[in-house]
Formats: structure tokens, sequence, C-alpha cells
């Protein structure tokens, strides 16, 4: 886990009338969950048959559920139907960046041939790499499309400083003779 060191100079006016002095506080600030990740495309040209939207409802919760909603953006999951590549789409802001997360560890159950995943679990089971495109101007935008077969796969959006992800990991398990693992 990566640790920052802020130095914060605090004063108190009565103490340091009476002390003459500033004192000087060190804030160790952990990185969030958002460490496990690492920037590592698994990117190819995959795209035999074409896309299939994944589509996942679990009730109301805007992060169970795909599409999903990420910062008021509709985001889309495409898996592809004979190699298992997945990708991400929405219509994204001037600057906005949009990645696509990738377990690092393969899924292999409990079902043989979609699997869906929380975050927690992901994080108990090990770590990630991601894929990002960033919107040079507003418009539609998709991810790199990256090798999803036997991984667990997610969507988040950076927008004005703030990150926002699926809560929902999908993992596609069938086996078509195109996956690439």
């Amino acid at each position: 886990m990566t640790h920052r060191t802020k130095t914060t100079t605090a004063s108190h006016v009565t103490l340091a009338a009476l002390l003459g002095a500033t004192l000087s506080v060190a804030v160790s600030v952990s990185a969030p969950s958002a460490a496990h990740a690492a920037n590592a495309c698994h990117s190819g040209a995959w795209n035999a048959l074409g896309d299939g939207e994944v589509k996942y409802d679990e009730g109301p919760t805007g992060d169970l559920k795909y599409p999903a909603t990420l910062h008021g953006k509709t985001v889309r999951l495409y898996s592809n139907r004979a190699n298992a590549s997945a990708r991400a789409e929405a219509n994204l802001s001037a600057g906005d960046v949009m990645g696509i997360d990738r377990s690092n560890f393969t899924v292999t159950g409990p079902n043989a041939d979609h699997n869906w995943l929380r975050t927690h679990e992901v994080e108990a089971r090990g770590t990630w790499d991601y894929c990002e495109v960033t919107a040079g101007s507003n418009g539609t935008y998709s991810t790199p499309r990256i090798d999803g077969a036997h991984r667990a796969v997610r969507v988040c959006i950076l927008h004005n400083g703030g990150r926002q992800c699926t809560n929902v990991w999908y993992a596609d398990n069938d086996d078509d003779s195109g996956d690439w693992s």
C-alpha cells in the first residue's frame, strides 16, 4: 500500500502566544483501495462475432446493475460472444476518464458461464489492472478492448476529480473456442 505524508502547520493563538512557536504535525494519509490497481492494459483487437451488452439488475441501487450510472452518465459494458474480450462505452464530457478494471486472478466459478462479484470479493482475492480512455471533447467513447476471459471486469469514470466505479464485476467463463486467457 502506498503512503503519502503531508505536513500540516497548526497553530493555536493562546498556545503560540505562550510558547512563541508554531507547532508542526505530520499526518499519514493512506491511499484508497484503488491502490490495488496498476495501469497495465491487456488489450487486443478481438472482435469475432460481435459484442453483446452485459446486463445485470439487482434492485434500484445504481452501482449494482449494468447498464450503470456513474456521475450521471450511462455506462454500458460489452463482452465479445466468441472470445470474452470486454470494453465499456459511455457518453463523456471533455476531460472525463473512463477505465475498465480487469482482475489479475482467474475466476473459475461458482457458475460455468457467467459470474458476478462485488468489489470486496475481488479485493479479497487479489489485485487488478486497468485501461483508460480520456475524452478530448464531449462525445461517445469506448475503453480499449481487453482480454476478459476468466477475469472479472468493471467500469469506472473519473469526472471533475471524483472517481466512481461500479460495485459489480462481470466474469465471462463460458470457454468459447476463441477465448484467450
